[in-house]
């Protein structure tokens, strides 16, 4: 009798589960339901993420891993080191081109203070012959009763010497020499010397450095002339030209022309003012 009771409620609670899993679902749970499928295939404003989870390394990869990581860190180190010393290079190599071409400069400004040097070395070292005339105590030399007589037929005479100094450096080696004296209207000086030296003297005279060469010259003078050489009127002068070759075998020559001057406080022959005599080369 008393397990009736029990058995009665075990019927009642089974038949509740039953009728309970029969019933149609309700609208709540059709919703509910919806929104569960909806979270899991993701909306726009809540994305599905897909994440990868790797599986857990080994003791050996995790190794390896920290060994390829260190190689790359003295990699990168070695690499920085070597760029630093390109830079360094370069700024090197830089400087090197920068005193290369200073040095360069340098050389090629001696070689031409060389070449220069070289080049002038001929004209330094040559020989230089100048002419000077001089009375030298020969001078004028006059007939008695000379300045009296304007017809007389006695001559007067001046004589001069020429001296042919060598003012360069090297000996003079005379090829060619042509000495005149001659009387000519006042100021109407040669322009050139008439007289052609065809006939080349022999190598044998030789004016050493700072030694002279004398030449006389003598022209004859009448009465009248002196007159007027004294006025003015006519210049008695002394002009030629000499030809020489220095030790090389340079060929050079100088012209000259000298005039006397009567004055009183002269009364001697002076380098007259004519560039187409006096010239050298």
């Amino acid at each position: 009798m008393r397990t009736f009771p029990v058995v009665a409620m075990l019927l009642f609670f089974f038949g509740v589960g039953v009728c309970a899993e029969s019933q149609p679902p309700t609208e709540k749970t059709k919703r509910s339901e919806h929104d569960t499928y909806q979270i899991q295939r993701g909306t726009e404003q809540f994305p599905l993420v897909v994440k990868t989870v790797q599986p857990p390394k080994s003791k050996e990869e995790t190794e390896s891993d920290s060994e390829e990581r260190d190689d790359r860190k003295t990699l990168n180190r070695l690499t920085l080191c070597l760029a630093v010393i390109g830079f360094f290079q370069l700024i090197v190599f830089g400087l090197q081109a920068r005193r290369l071409r200073q040095t360069i400069e340098v050389t090629e400004k001696a070689a031409n203070a060389a070449e220069k040097s070289a080049s002038a070395l001929p004209l330094i070292e040559r020989a230089h012959v100048f002419v000077e005339i001089g009375l030298d105590g020969l001078g004028f030399n006059f007939p008695k009763g000379f300045h009296f007589y304007k017809d007389a037929n006695d001559l007067g005479t001046c004589s001069v010497i020429a001296h042919f100094k060598n003012h360069g450096k090297t000996p003079a080696i005379l090829t060619k020499l042509h000495l005149v004296m001659d009387k000519v209207p006042a100021y109407a000086y040669p322009t050139e010397i008439t007289e052609i030296i065809k006939s080349e003297i022999p190598p044998g005279i030789v004016i050493s450095s700072e030694l002279t060469y004398d030449i006389p010259a003598t022209t004859q003078i009448t009465p009248d002339e002196w007159e007027r050489i004294n006025a003015g009127e006519i210049l008695l002068i002394c002009y030629g030209r000499v030809e020489y070759k220095d030790v090389l075998g340079d060929k050079h020559g100088t012209g000259f022309c000298w005039e006397y001057s009567p004055l009183e406080s002269r009364k001697c022959f002076y380098l007259s003012p004519t560039e187409k005599l006096n010239h050298y080369n």
